[in-house]
């Protein structure tokens, strides 16, 4: 069978659409490592692991304290730990940006070029099997 017809514009812009969702599954599929595993590593990096276990379990047993006067006394008293953003850079911030850019970051940025390429390749096919091709559809 001969090639098909040249595309239109409103073909193309379809076509992207299904590229725009690949792209999104794509990413979806990608392993990738939570920012809370990074900051465990960045933790163990830095030789505080243990201080932010003993940090999280004082929090812990602090919150079942208060539920328990709560229930007693019939006043609500919470316990959280906040987290205030801070504007200085530290050793610490920094390696966490460092490790979520190399585990994470980068791997998304390759999904997103491969798609980005593709996305500018089927403006330039003539033909929808060219453009079929592109996209991975029959």
């Amino acid at each position: 069978m001969g090639k098909l017809s040249i595309l239109g514009a409103q073909r193309v812009k379809a076509l992207t659409e299904i590229l725009d969702e690949k792209e999104k599954q794509a990413i979806r599929e990608l392993e990738l490592v939570t920012v809370s595993k990074i900051e465990k590593m960045v933790d163990e990096e830095f030789g505080i692991a243990d201080l932010q276990n003993e940090l999280k379990a004082t929090l812990e047993r602090a919150n079942a304290i208060a539920k328990e006067l709560n229930q007693v006394t019939g006043k609500s008293t919470e316990i959280e730990k906040r987290n205030w953003g801070r504007t200085i850079t530290t050793d610490y911030t920094e390696r966490v940006r460092q490790l979520t850019a190399e585990l994470r970051d980068n791997k998304i940025a390759e999904v997103r070029s491969e798609f980005k390429a593709k996305r500018q390749s089927l403006w330039l096919c003539e033909t929808l099997e060219d453009a079929k091709a592109i996209v991975g559809i029959e």
